[in-house]
């Protein structure tokens, strides 16, 4: 993929913006192997065989619509950083797999060339920050219950087939803030409406679904891998955050409020002080810093260039990772380490 325009054909970069994005659901049906490149069984092996990189943060386990505490399959010890963590276990990960656990790798699109390269075509094609999550989950056993996402979604299916429930509810233009990530599931199940459309993903699928979109997702076949690629672009508030470094510069925003009693004095301080965030924001100094701030809304990928006469040598799997297809270990392949 050399463009956002081949990741979305046969649907148009014109098409999508102008009747999907930030506004609706869309599902587009690719070539088998046309993310071949990004990930596959092989590809997820050689991440779990590098186990020195997981804690309950990365890697974490789901098993019908609960998560699993990291006591039960991890064991206290020190990260790469030397801080306290707790460390997956692949002989305790496995046996949940064994049970139907789905496997949750968090945060993933530095640890390839392939998740770097579709990570970074996104991010330049929407303005947008843009993360990688890789869920691996077995047939009929639902990690997660119906929900939303904070950010635009783009599910990407890897290997084995998934259905995805689309509802009609949308919850508007939610953020990764408390107040919206700590809503109970009683609310969501009342909030999610009616069914839209039933979605069975296969190998070079894409799911788009604009934040806020309800769904849930489950395997139908022996074992599924999807991607879920989220980006998050620039929203009103992160406009404070220049006001505030203008704010911390002027005298007028650092001097003391007159007291609530005072109101006339209260009244015209708030009006002074709101007139000059309107000269500010209507600024060309401030819109410059804006275009500035915007034109670099990415996260800064890359890896070190190889040595001269550098030759690497691929990652065999482990004894314990997921085998190269679901027929080779009961009930599917089952990482080690190892949503929707």
């Amino acid at each position: 993929m050399a463009s956002f325009g081949d990741f979305l054909a046969p649907v148009t970069v014109e098409q999508f913006r102008r009747a999907h994005l930030d506004r609706a659901p869309l599902h587009i049906a690719g070539a088998p192997d046309k993310f071949a490149s990004v990930m596959s069984w092989d590809g997820l092996n050689r991440l779990l065989d590098m186990t020195a990189i997981w804690s309950s943060q990365s890697l974490q386990l789901a098993l019908d619509c609960r998560m699993i505490p990291p006591e039960r399959y991890c064991r206290r010890g020190h990260d790469r950083a030397g801080r306290a963590a707790w460390l997956p276990q692949p002989a305790l990960v496995r046996a949940l797999l064994h049970q139907g656990a789905s496997v949750l790798l968090n945060d993933i699109d530095t640890l390839s060339p392939g998740l770097r390269a579709v990570a970074g075509l996104l991010e330049g094609a929407l303005g947008a920050k843009v993360q990688i999550n890789l869920y691996c989950s077995w047939r009929e056993r639902q990690a997660f219950p119906s929900h939303f996402d904070t950010h635009d979604v783009f599910a990407l299916q890897i290997a084995g087939e998934k259905r995805w429930t689309v509802y009609r509810g949308r919850f508007d233009q939610p953020i990764a803030h408390p107040s919206f990530q700590s809503l109970g599931q009683a609310y969501h199940e009342q909030a999610k409406g009616e069914v839209l459309a039933e979605v069975d993903l296969r190998p070079g699928d894409i799911l788009y679904l604009p934040r806020g979109q309800y769904h849930h997702a489950l395997a139908t076949g022996a074992a599924s891998v999807h991607l879920a690629v989220g980006a998050t672009e620039p929203i009103g508030i992160d406009l404070l955050g220049l006001l505030f470094d203008d704010a911390v510069a002027d005298p007028a925003f650092r001097r003391r409020l007159p007291a609530a009693a005072q109101t006339g004095a209260l009244t015209a301080q708030i009006g002074r002080l709101a007139a000059q965030v309107r000269d500010w924001m209507a600024s060309p100094p401030f819109r410059a810093r804006l275009d500035a701030l915007m034109a670099g809304f990415r996260f800064r990928r890359g890896g070190f260039p190889p040595a001269p006469g550098f030759r690497g040598e691929s990652a065999g799997a482990s004894p314990d990772a997921p085998r190269s297809s679901p027929e080779d270990a009961a009930g599917g392949p089952a990482p080690t380490s190892g949503h929707d």
